[in-house]
């Protein structure tokens, strides 16, 4: 069962538009670790995690070799990678908190796992998790469920990168952001990464995707505070250009 997430690009949960039509920025509730496994199961898992921390730039899992832990993030953001060629390196996803990573009954991992920021993550043992799975029926069908969501979070990301124009894929990312709580305060944002790699993930360059960000400033959408850091303006016309 593969277990990586991919961005989600679906609507935006209630939580999100409730928060637009009031006129403010969402923030969204902080996930307990493992929060709808069933109790059994998440105390379980509880016992037999161990919580670490890892620096920007730490690997976490690395394409092609053993695979001992999956887990759940924390706080902060990982990035996940697949590698093609000798040396082209491709982000598949950026998992926040709450995201779960690794692969169960995958002796070998198909993807690196990168903590793009400083990162807390919860990690069990691979074969910990198996036997969880295998004594909790319905801890099977949940962790079903989020592959299903992964699926069609990862066909929603394939249209966006298809049909979106290059202005709409940047405003989706920062609603992205601003949906999962990655900023300083309320109407903030900041770049859990470097925009090499926002660029890659977005489907298009770095010039074009600073041209963006500065046209959503001009507009008066986004406030530019620092390289890495926004002020979010207007969140309605953000949700508008993103497609949301």
């Amino acid at each position: 069962m593969d277990i990586v997430a991919f961005v989600p690009t679906s609507p935006l949960p209630d939580w999100v538009e409730r928060a637009a039509s009031a006129g403010s920025a969402p923030r969204p509730p902080a996930p307990p670790a493992f929060g709808d496994a069933s109790g059994g199961a998440a105390a379980e898992l509880m016992a037999c995690s161990m919580l670490r921390r890892y620096k920007a730039g730490q690997a976490i899992l690395v394409e092609g070799e053993m695979a001992e832990y999956v887990g759940v993030v924390v706080s902060g953001v990982l990035k996940v990678t697949r590698t093609f060629g000798s040396d082209r390196q491709q982000i598949v996803s950026l998992l926040f908190s709450g995201s779960f990573f690794g692969r169960a009954y995958e002796a070998v991992s198909h993807f690196s796992v990168e903590a793009a920021s400083d990162v807390e993550v919860r990690c069990i043992r691979r074969h910990d998790f198996e036997a969880v799975l295998e004594r909790h029926p319905d801890f099977q069908q949940y962790m079903l469920s989020i592959a299903l969501d992964e699926l069609e979070a990862a066909r929603d990301w394939m249209v966006l990168l298809g049909c979106q124009e290059t202005l709409e894929r940047v405003a989706c990312f920062f609603a992205l952001l601003l949906q999962r709580g990655e900023g300083q305060s309320q109407n903030t944002v900041t770049f859990p990464i470097g925009r090499r790699d926002i660029a890659g993930y977005l489907g298009t360059t770095v010039e074009t995707l600073s041209r963006h960000v500065q046209l959503l400033s001009r507009q008066g959408v986004i406030q530019i505070l620092d390289g890495k850091s926004f002020r979010i303006l207007d969140y309605d016309r953000l949700q508008s250009l993103s497609g949301a």
